[in-house]
């Protein structure tokens, strides 16, 4: 029973889920979120910040779209899926950033004033405003373009083709 089997991207550039594209996205952006928040509780418990799993973040989203998508994989698919990477790892990075900011004011200055410092505040974005340098170095570029790729990469569909000859 001899065989055949080839391997080709399946390249399609329509998207025919029926959740549609907003649907698809909608689920990506809060898998993206939920990856950024579980990224910044493991910084939070561990008191370090594993930059790498921002990867995880692209793995997450990549999964996600395929799953929403119905394996009906299409380019739109694989931009919302690294475009949801980028904004889950961006928003790990500052959660994780207001964790640590908050744990050092509290620190240095006490609960009372730690207070001001929370996740949304002006105060906190502020602070990371005018010192952006402090937060974010080179090798977070690195990690950004990791997941991204991860995220753009997972949706992309393959087709496996079995040809069967006529000998057995």
């Amino acid at each position: 029973m001899a065989g055949q089997i080839t391997v080709q991207p399946k390249d399609t550039f329509g998207m025919s889920s029926p959740l549609g594209i907003f649907g698809t996205a909608s689920g990506v952006l809060i898998a993206a979120f939920v990856g950024a928040g579980l990224w910044g509780q493991l910084a939070a418990w561990t008191g370090y910040e594993m930059a790498w799993l921002a990867i995880g973040i692209g793995v997450v989203t990549g999964f996600t779209a395929r799953l929403m998508a119905s394996n009906e994989q299409s380019i739109s698919v694989q931009m919302v899926a690294a475009s949801a990477a980028l904004i889950g790892v961006v928003a790990g990075k500052y959660y994780i950033f207001a964790i640590f900011l908050k744990e050092a004011i509290e620190g240095a200055f006490g609960a009372q004033v730690a207070t001001q410092y929370t996740l949304f505040s002006s105060t906190t974005f502020n602070f990371l405003k005018d010192d952006t340098g402090a937060v974010v170095g080179p090798l977070d570029a690195l990690w950004v373009g990791l997941a991204i790729l991860v995220a753009w990469r997972i949706p992309q569909s393959i087709v496996v083709h079995w040809r069967r000859d006529g000998s057995s």
